[in-house]
């Protein structure tokens, strides 16, 4: 298996888009995961009261389930909305992009 450190491909451009993504993907990561957990815990406990007596230990299990359930359901949805595409705007800039106007190689229409 190749090494991708240190690629010649991931040199400039390749470095900023990763370090980019990295970012990305560490920030949804880490605010998706708080809210899985608080959302999970918060689910997990009014479904141990409501269904068991409050106090016994099937609420603990049930908020333990729903923390674990809210923790690992957040990652994976956080984890794919990282994988998009970003807003129009807020794209990383590439100097070596090809899809851009070069002078002389397209004329304008005529009427």
């Amino acid at each position: 298996m190749r090494d991708l450190r240190h690629d010649t491909a991931m040199n400039g451009v390749g470095d900023q888009r990763q370090g980019w993504f990295v970012r990305r993907m560490g920030r949804r990561v880490l605010i998706g995961t708080l809210i899985g957990a608080a959302v999970g815990t918060a689910v997990g406990v009014l479904a141990g009261v409501l269904i068991f007596q409050p106090g016994s230990q099937a609420v603990w299990g049930t908020t333990v389930a729903g923390l674990v359930f809210g923790v690992l359901f957040s990652l994976v949805l956080s984890g794919m909305s990282a994988l998009g595409s970003p807003p129009p705007g807020r794209e990383p800039e590439d100097p070596a992009r090809t899809d851009r106007d070069v002078p002389g190689f397209t004329r304008d229409e005529r009427a």
